[in-house]
């Protein structure tokens, strides 16, 4: 008899994908707690910046409905009394204060590994998240792979058989307008689904749906470090005597590893650059 899989695997919009690469833009503090472990660390989702992440359309409908501000007392029609004004505003709290509750439960439930889907290193991305950071750069499919296989050998993770792995790419939607986007009603995984004001992320996640746990973050290992295929690369604006001085940090924890100057690096020092 097959053996019952304790975690659930799916992929969500991953058709026709053309990039080829994974980034994930870290801390040195980050960057050597992977070294350590081989894991990849799953923050849950209220954690985030993001205060709409797993946000439903309904929810977004009711949000709009409620959130604007009522008329002003000198705007209000003086037929409907002040008792009748006092249960709009109450009853408007209400169901803004439901949403805040129901929209926390779905993000604690929720767990998820955040990377940056391209063929290049992002500017952007390098000043927003690891200003005087490193780069953890995989082949898409053969990490999504490697999650894939790892999943039922995870043994510091209490697994449950609702548990659901998804992997996939981030559709981002302009919230305004989700009333009229069919298709956008339509996301499967609500994780999948941001403002379109994050678009510049150009995000894919590995999302982990686990209903008991009371933990702030998983660590899901991909196994032996040393078995693991990535680069690791530097902030391109990183001088080379301080990536000199870090590689030799890395080294301590892991021989195997190098460091890389940034492929960008030669495009921003470029007017300085003596020939």
């Amino acid at each position: 008899m097959k053996k019952e899989e304790k975690i659930k695997w799916n992929t969500y919009h991953t058709k026709n994908i053309k990039s080829k690469y994974l980034y994930r833009y870290v801390s040195i503090e980050k960057l050597i707690s992977f070294l350590n472990t081989g894991s990849l660390y799953f923050a849950r989702m209220d954690s985030f910046e993001d205060n709409l992440e797993g946000i439903i359309p309904y929810d977004i409908v009711e949000l709009f409905a409620n959130y604007d501000d009522l008329p002003s007392l000198e705007e209000r029609n003086p037929e409907i009394s002040k008792e009748i004004w006092k249960d709009i505003e109450n009853h408007r709290a209400g169901k803004l204060t439901k949403l805040q509750e129901s929209l926390l439960n779905r993000q604690k439930e929720r767990f998820v590994s955040c990377w940056f889907l391209s063929d290049a290193e992002s500017i952007a991305m390098w000043d927003l998240y690891a200003t005087d950071g490193f780069l953890i750069r995989f082949d898409r499919q053969y990490l999504q792979n490697l999650v894939k296989l790892r999943k039922d050998l995870q043994e510091k993770i209490p697994q449950d058989s609702n548990d659901l792995l998804v992997a996939g790419r981030v559709r981002y939607q302009n919230f305004n307008e989700v009333h009229l986007d069919e298709e956008g009603k339509l996301i499967r995984y609500s994780g999948f689904r941001k403002h379109v004001a994050f678009k510049h992320e150009a995000e894919y996640r590995f999302i982990l749906h686990k209903k008991k746990n009371d933990s702030n973050g998983i660590f899901y290992s991909l196994g032996d470090i040393n078995e693991l295929k990535f680069d690791l690369f530097a902030n391109p604006r990183m001088k080379s005597f301080t990536l000199s001085t870090y590689n030799d940090i890395i080294k301590k924890y892991n021989s195997k590893f190098q460091l890389k100057e940034s492929e960008l690096k030669p495009w921003l020092h470029f007017k300085e650059t003596t020939f």
